[in-house]
Parts: structure tokens; sequence; C-alpha cells
């Protein structure tokens, strides 16, 4: 559970503390190696490395951002989050997403294909313009039970 004690030691406990203990860290940190390691065996190491080396509009970037941004979806329909209060939904996606992050990071450089010196994949300030996608896909969700494994399928795994 290093990403959940990664959270910790980056947000708040006061503030974040109820919403960590309802995320199933096991669960988000398998399903992203799951993604990674899937799209890394079907596109190949070099190139992956070589497209997060040098092109942050490659299939690989985009693929990524649809990590954070559908994975947080996946994640937050798994432990239950996506009817909570507005506050606490906002919490629960910032917590989810960061954890994201961190959790790519981590696959992606235990697969040898992201040599930066950092807990996260994204800057906060990248991950600042993903989260109101987020919040516009939690919207569209609780309207429609199939958007989220829609989104899934289509942008997640399709592309392993």
């Amino acid at each position: 559970m290093q990403t959940k004690k990664e959270l910790l030691d980056t947000l708040p406990n006061d503030v974040f503390g109820d919403i960590l203990d309802q995320i199933d860290f096991s669960y988000l940190d398998n399903f992203i190696k799951l993604l990674i390691s899937g799209y890394i065996t079907k596109h190949g190491e070099i190139i992956v490395k070589r497209e997060i080396d040098e092109d942050s509009q490659s299939d690989t970037s985009n693929f990524l951002t649809h990590v954070i941004e559908v994975g947080s979806l996946k994640i937050l329909l798994e432990n239950n989050l996506l009817n909570l209060e507005t506050k606490q939904l906002e919490l629960a996606i910032l917590s989810v997403a960061l954890g994201i992050d961190i959790s790519m990071a981590t696959v992606l450089k235990s697969k040898n294909v992201y040599d930066l010196d950092s807990k996260v994949y994204y800057s906060f300030d990248a991950l600042e313009r993903i989260l109101p996608r987020i919040d516009s896909h939690v919207l569209n969700a609780k309207d429609d039970n199939a958007y989220i494994k829609n989104l899934v399928n289509d942008y997640l795994l399709f592309k392993i």
C-alpha cells in the first residue's frame, strides 16, 4: 500500500483521512498495474519509453491521461464513492486521481520506461487540468449506468 502511504504523507490527514480510508488502494494499484503492463506489452517498452521521454502529444501520453481520467471514475465506482455529498466527492476525486498518478509513476518506473525522480507522473498543474474532466464524467455517470463501463472499455481496455 505504498500509494496510500504516499498520499498520507502528501495530503492533510484531518481533511482527507476519512476519504482515504474508503478507498481500496490494493485494487487501485492492481488496476493501474494491469493497464500499464498491458499497454507496454502491446506497444513495446522501447516505444513507450521514447514517447514518454520525447512526445507529450503521443499515444502513450494520451493513454496515461485516460488512465487518470477514466481510471478515477472506475475507482470511484468500485469504492461506492460516486454518490457522496459535493465536498466529500471533490475530496474523493482528488484523492483517487492523485493516487492513480502516484501508482502510475511507480509502475512506469518498475517497467523501466520512466526515469524521472518523482513520486508522480503528472505535475499537480497538469493534474488540475484533468480534474474538471473527471468532475464532468462523474455528473454524466450519475445519469447513465453504462457510462463508466463504456469509457473504461473504449479508452483503457481496448488500448491494451
